[in-house]
């Protein structure tokens, strides 16, 4: 068995390092060092989150405003390594999916609290980032940007609330327990370097063997044009020329779309019901893009097996899905 399971090991292995030259030899030279240098700032990055996860956590820090979170976690019926993966993710959803992945692999939640945890944890950077852009936002495009995130907020709040029910109805139920977890013991800072050290070769490994290839292989399929992210031309009966612009205008981020959205609505170029259509149907593309270049690559680098494609797949799907519902909306009231 044993044997088997090395041989099993080392193919995979194999099968990343094959995928991962064959997706470099398909590179062009000139795209090259920056595709790498991305790759390489996205690697660091998880690293150095993994540091900070594991500090966090050995320290017990985060038992001191994990009871904020008890209100939502009770209800999830999710044990208290969630709570606490639930209360870093307001900071860093990467830290949220490290620490949640590490919990997993001690035995001290289950396959499904882990999935469902991580599905809950995905809200809460996104309304933080979301919040963030907001103010600049507003302030170009002034009634429409308020409609445009107060729509936004609204289908997150929505995701939230179906993946907590999901929580409660799947869920063993342990979040009564976690009051005596938060007392735990700080571990000496000794400790605490050996374990983070330890965590962070692990999800590096995991990382090199499964977001490398992945990402490398995304961004050949995009370049290629496998992958087509342009809006077709049966659009213009669903949105105006302006839309279309607007839409197009997302790709160099929303503050430029933004920019472009305030000077067509200045010129009479777009109606107000249409902006927010191709705003909300620019989070769809953006969000479909996000998920294949940078979503799965990174899920699947920090939990076990399809876990990742799994919680980033669903995670992204129902907000889309939401989104869809509200341009659909917005489309029929401005009908």
């Amino acid at each position: 068995m044993p044997d088997s399971r090395k041989m099993k090991k080392l193919f995979w292995v194999i099968l990343s390092i094959s995928a991962t030259v064959a997706a470099v030899w398909l590179t062009p030279w000139a795209a090259l060092p920056r595709t790498l240098l991305s790759l390489t700032g996205i690697i660091a990055g998880v690293c150095a989150i993994c540091v900070v996860a594991g500090v966090l956590e050995y320290r017990c820090w985060l038992h001191r405003i994990a009871k904020l979170a008890r209100p939502l976690m009770r209800f999830s019926r999710l044990p208290g390594e969630c709570a606490l993966a639930f209360v870093a993710s307001f900071a860093s959803g990467n830290v949220a999916a490290l620490m949640l992945a590490e919990k997993r692999s001690e035995g001290k939640i289950t396959r499904r609290e882990m999935i469902l945890g991580a599905l809950c944890n995905s809200i809460p950077p996104l309304f933080m980032f979301t919040g963030y852009l907001s103010l600049p936002v507003v302030g170009i495009l002034g009634w429409a940007g308020v409609f445009y995130f107060g729509i936004s907020f609204t289908v997150m709040g929505l995701a939230l609330l179906i993946f907590l029910v999901a929580a409660r109805l799947l869920a063993a139920g342990g979040a009564a327990e976690w009051v005596e977890e938060a007392a735990a013991v700080p571990l000496p800072w000794r400790e605490v370097r050996k374990k983070v050290l330890a965590r962070t070769l692990g999800f590096l490994r995991r990382l090199l063997l499964l977001t490398v290839p992945f990402y490398l292989w995304t961004s050949c399929a995009i370049r290629l044009g496998w992958l087509d992210f342009t809006p077709p031309e049966s659009w213009s009966a669903f949105l105006s020329p302006g839309a279309l612009a607007v839409i197009g205008s997302r790709v160099g981020g929303l503050l430029a779309a933004s920019g472009a959205a305030a000077e067509l609505l200045n010129r009479g170029g777009i109606t107000f019901g249409q902006l927010l259509i191709a705003l909300l149907v620019g989070n769809i593309l953006n969000g479909f893009t996000r998920l294949l270049r940078r979503g799965l690559p990174l899920s699947m680098g920090i939990y076990p097996r399809g876990d990742g494609a799994l919680i980033a797949t669903a995670s992204v799907g129902v907000r889309l899905l939401l989104t869809a519902v509200a341009v659909i909306l917005v489309w029929r009231l401005q009908a």
